[in-house]
Formats: structure tokens, sequence, C-alpha cells
């Protein structure tokens, strides 16, 4: 084993798939193409579930679309989910809340909570906020700290601050960031970007959460794995006719632009809920030409 990665064994490792949540015309879970795209991800290791176009206040919906992502999810796809605020008390009532309705609802295997967004915020209230969140529930914890712009020393303690609180499992960087943020050997490290799999991979991280793996779990489990345990050879040759539309995807906002993708390929519609809004016609062209420079297995959908 790696002596950088974290010992902690209760959060996955390898690739996750960022899920969107399906919609109809009428704004509803679209549940039958919730369970099309549930039944091809067998492949991953973990989903990475985000409730922000259901939203804290649809609760009951939410909860009973978690219901059925857990009967239809392969038992061995572990679910971690995004909390859906960023202000401590709001999130410290949800946990307290779901672990409440745990008979009813299943909880997830782990919560990514993101730090406070106010400009005001702190690097002690940062830390304040992770150890709330972490004291307040019985589930693992990744720091999500994509997009937090911090000096060098700040980032060390930092990282250090949170590794200290036993269930601060793990910490989310963006590829950028991994290359100069410093680990911890009781941290797991994620790092969030469909291109950063093979470079990441190659530096020892635990797991990469993915966009593009709901759209193509069996082509990026093959480069999240050959790149994983070294084959670097085979996983660029796999890698190489997505790069492109690897990037384009993680330049469009989420979830419109994998949403668009999975409307190419006929596996849910591209509706989405406010505050999110649709790609322009220009944006959807590009990425339909993307796509079409692929050679794709029609009966899977999936690149050659």
């Amino acid at each position: 084993m790696n002596p950088l990665l974290s010992t902690d064994s209760r959060l996955p490792e390898g690739l996750g798939a960022t899920l969107p949540i399906p919609l109809n015309a009428q704004q509803a879970i679209d549940f039958p193409a919730l369970e099309q795209l549930l039944k091809r991800l067998d492949p991953v290791d973990f989903i990475r579930l985000v409730n922000s176009e259901i939203g804290v206040r649809d609760g009951e919906a939410y909860e009973g679309m978690v219901s059925f992502i857990r009967e239809v999810l392969p038992k061995s796809t572990k679910i971690i989910e995004s909390l859906p605020s960023t202000e401590t008390r709001d999130v410290v009532r949800y946990c307290d809340g779901r672990a409440a309705a745990s008979m009813a609802f299943p909880l997830p295997d782990g919560w990514l909570v993101r730090p406070p967004v106010s400009r005001d915020v702190t690097l002690a209230g940062v830390v304040a906020h992770l150890r709330s969140v972490a004291e307040s529930t019985e589930l693992p914890v990744v720091a999500v700290l994509t997009g937090l712009s911090l000096e060098s020393r700040s980032r060390r303690q930092l990282v250090d601050a949170i590794a200290e609180h036993p269930n601060i499992a793990g910490m989310m960087l963006s590829g950028a960031q991994a290359l100069t943020w410093p680990r911890h050997k009781a941290l797991r490290l994620w790092v969030s970007g469909d291109t950063a799999i093979l470079p990441m991979f190659a530096m020892g991280c635990d797991a990469v959460v993915s966009q593009l793996a709901v759209a193509f779990p069996k082509k990026l489990k093959q480069i999240a794995e050959t790149a994983r345990f070294g084959a670097w050879a085979e996983s660029r040759t796999a890698l190489g006719p997505l790069f492109h539309l690897m990037q384009h995807v993680e330049e469009l906002p989420s979830p419109a632009g994998i949403k668009t993708v999975l409307s190419h390929l006929s596996l849910c519609d591209p509706h989405l809920r406010l505050p999110h809004t649709g790609l322009s016609g220009a944006e959807r062209d590009a990425l339909y030409a993307d796509l079409a420079k692929l050679e794709l297995n029609q009966t899977e959908t999936e690149p050659r």
C-alpha cells in the first residue's frame, strides 16, 4: 500500500460516478430513467449523489429516491451523499433528521461536506464547521475543499486540523489542487474531475469522482483501474478518444452538460430544475460533435 494513503477502510476507493437526478417534463423524479442509469453502474465503486435539484425542502421525495437507489444499485456499490447546505446549523439538523428516519429510509455510506461559502469565513470557521458536522453523524465525512484558495501555510493548518477528528476520513480536491496541497496519512485523498483520472492515480490518490462515468461506466472503469495499478500505456490508450469530451464536460455547468450527454445516449431527458439552466444551442451542438467522434458500441452505448 502507498504509505501516503489513509488506512481508514470506511470510505470506498477507486472510481466514483456523480449521479445526476433524471427529471421528467413535470419536474418530478424520472424513476424509469433513474433505474436505467443505476443498472449500468455495476462497474463503478461508488456513486456521488448530489441532491441540489431535489433540495432539502423536498425531503420526503429525496429520501424516497435514496431508498429506490439502494434497492436498484448493485450491493457492492456504495453511496456517498453531498450534504445540501453549507450552513452549519442546517447541515447538523439534516444529519440528525436523516439518522432519526434511518429505520424507514436508508442512510448513505458517507457524507461529502462543503465548507461555508461566506466571504467572511475564517480558517478557524471552516475547521469548526467541518468538525461540527463530523460530530453530528456516525458516518465518515469527506471534506470537500475544491474551490478553496488558501496560501501554503493555511492549507497545511487546515489539513492537519481536520485530520485530528476521527470521523473526518478524507478530503476532496480538484486535480490542480492535488498538485500543491499537502496530504495527511489519516485522510484519504479523493480528486474530482474526469481529466484527473490518470495523473491522480499515478500520484497515489484513493479515488477519483467522474461525471462521465455515469455515461460510460465500463470505459471509465477500465481507464481508472489500469491507471491505479500502473498500466500507464493501456490507460492512456483507453483515455485518448475520450479526453476532449472529458475536458468539454468539465467546462460546462453541471448537471446540464452530463444530462445533455445522457440525453444523446437515450439514457435520460435533459430536464433541469432551477437554479440550473440548460445549455445554449451552440454548447449542445459542440457536445454532440464530440460524441459523434466516438465509435460507440450501440448495444451498450459505450466507446469501443
